[in-house]
């Protein structure tokens, strides 16, 4: 076992074995945090978080799901390019009308949500996000190969574009 190797190693020195369970208890940390962290970006439920991201324009964190999607779950792209359409359209219509709330419960949007949007649109004119719905009509294209574009930079480029001032 590891504890007789150790104990073999370091016969009577017991600074030197107690330093080798040190460098394995920080090693046994630093894989127990790395399995943390794989498990947070795991893509299982991801792709909904990518909305709450989206809407309170957190770059960093939207672009960091999408990354993990794309390492681990990159069929999972039609579904994205519905979330990014889902939160385009909604938002568009709801700038459109002059009750915007009432249009963003229409459209699906969680109660819980729509004070959240309600900040989104204030940070995008109608014509930013008619002109993002145009791209989202282009990704879904791309999504399905008939464009030869890289999908993932293309998708990149539009949640930068959402979450960016």
């Amino acid at each position: 076992t590891l504890i007789q190797n150790i104990s073999e190693m370091n016969s009577g020195n017991l600074v030197a074995q107690q330093n080798e369970v040190n460098v394995l208890k920080l090693l046994y940390k630093e894989r127990e945090n790395q399995a943390h962290i794989s498990s947070m970006d795991s893509a299982e439920f991801v792709p909904f978080e990518l909305e709450d991201m989206i809407i309170s324009r957190n770059t960093k964190d939207a672009l960091r799901i999408i990354h993990s999607i794309k390492n681990s779950e990159a069929h999972y792209a039609p579904l994205l390019v519905w979330i990014i359409g889902k939160i385009i359209n909604s938002a568009s219509y709801a700038r459109q009308n002059q009750n915007p709330k009432i249009s963003l419960e229409k459209s699906g949007v969680w109660k819980n949500k729509i004070s959240d949007y309600m900040v989104f649109i204030k940070h995008h004119s109608l014509k930013k996000l008619i002109q993002l719905q145009k791209n989202v009509f282009e990704l879904d294209i791309v999504s399905k190969g008939l464009v030869k574009k890289d999908f993932w930079n293309e998708l990149d480029d539009i949640v930068i574009d959402l979450t960016s001032n």
